[in-house]
């Protein structure tokens, strides 16, 4: 697994799994392969979330760099949309109706493969969030909540 950052990270006893090492995805024009044996699972806000590297496929040979999601889209052209999960597709035939490749979100294909990893996708319920902050007074402010910004605006609108 990389950080994002070309480093390396180690997952400790990754799960074994009957999965194949590669599976073949596609985003926008660019292929490549989704790598099973990469798969970490992570929880953010209490949510669970699978991570796991992809490499890409130049004139149908590997370019052998390992890069996590973001990387790969943002490769295919497609990194605006911060959305890795669904902008990668799964192929998960080669041939299906009118010989098009059945093809399926990389995020539901993760959830529905979860189970082969052992990973268990149900939310924390342990999980609280933070508490609010309350609106604070500004510094150079008599009106509580109001930026020195706002205040110069409001008066200006006075003045007139």
């Amino acid at each position: 697994m990389s950080d994002g950052k070309g480093n390396r990270i180690n997952a400790i006893d990754r799960p074994a799994h009957n999965l194949p090492k590669k599976v073949k995805v596609e985003c926008g024009t660019i292929q490549g392969y989704l790598l099973t044996d990469t798969a970490v699972l992570r929880k953010k806000k209490g949510k669970p979330f699978i991570d796991v590297d992809f490499v890409q496929l130049k004139n149908g040979k590997e370019t052998g760099e390992h890069m996590n999601g973001s990387e790969f889209e943002r490769i295919a052209g497609r990194g605006a949309a911060k959305t890795w999960r669904e902008t990668v597709k799964v192929i998960v035939q080669d041939s299906g109706p009118a010989g098009k490749p059945d093809k399926k979100k990389a995020g539901v294909w993760l959830k529905e493969h979860a189970a082969c990893w052992g990973f268990d996708m149900s939310p924390d319920t342990s999980y609280v969030p933070a508490p609010q902050k309350n609106k604070m007074a500004c510094v150079h402010s008599s009106k509580q909540g109001r930026s020195p910004k706002a205040q110069r605006e409001e008066q200006k609108q006075k003045e007139v």
